[in-house]
């Protein structure tokens, strides 16, 4: 869903979703960052972390060739001088929470994450 608001007290649904997954599983736990002039969805697919990238606000988006954020699960995204640094938890099989996790990141000149 994509809902706007001029107030945050107010909330109108536009009827136009950001991104739906081409398949039954769609995103939880989203995070959407501009950084570098372009837009970065990231979200987790069953506690897995994933990103899309687009030069557009709310459409266009871009699967790089490996999508998957190497920050354990559910990890939250935020601008830190040049990059993105993700938070996350590595937590035991079958357990939710566990031990904070962190990796930093830049863009490369097509809008895909590298992980350093």
């Amino acid at each position: 869903a994509h809902f706007v608001s001029t107030d945050f007290d107010t909330w109108e649904d536009t009827g136009a979703p950001i991104y739906v997954s081409r398949d039954a599983t769609q995103p939880e736990c989203p995070d959407y960052i501009r950084y570098g002039g372009r837009y970065y969805l990231i979200f987790s697919l069953q506690g897995k972390a994933h990103y899309r990238y687009s030069e557009h606000p709310f459409r266009g988006w871009q699967t790089p060739k490996d999508d998957s954020i190497p920050c354990s699960s559910v990890p939250k995204g935020a601008l830190w001088e040049d990059a993105i640094v993700f938070a996350g938890y590595s937590a035991p099989p079958r357990c939710y929470a566990g031990t904070m996790t962190f990796r930093k990141a830049k863009a490369d000149q097509r809008g895909e994450l590298i992980f350093l």
